[in-house]
């Protein structure tokens, strides 16, 4: 395996992608495999953990993913505020009164 380098990064030397859901269409899932696979096939560091109400089905869920060089220990687990990826799984999160889109690089 050739060693990837990460596109861009901010400045504390982080690549990070948010996932914003609604409970039950599988952001949670999708920051999991997406950080698994950042580990495992490109040898980044890599960080997941997901922010999400007590009733999974229909509320809000936040897939927050970090990669480093591996070199650079992940030691924060703020959620992301800044993604460089923005990923929607449903278009009601895109409707007047959220922030989404808010804080993108």
């Amino acid at each position: 395996m050739s060693k990837q380098k990460l596109p861009v990064t901010n400045s504390e030397g982080f690549f990070e992608i948010r996932l914003e859901s609604i409970g039950g269409l599988g952001a949670n899932v999708a920051g999991k495999i997406i950080a698994e696979a950042g580990v495992l096939y490109a040898g980044f560091n890599g960080s997941n953990f997901a922010s999400y109400g007590s009733e999974k089905k229909g509320s809000p869920v936040k897939s927050f993913i970090r990669f480093s060089d591996p070199s650079r220990p992940i030691r924060n687990a703020t959620p992301v505020e800044r993604p460089h990826v923005l990923g929607v799984f449903h278009e009601a999160l895109l409707a007047a009164g959220q922030s989404v889109i808010g804080g993108l690089y």
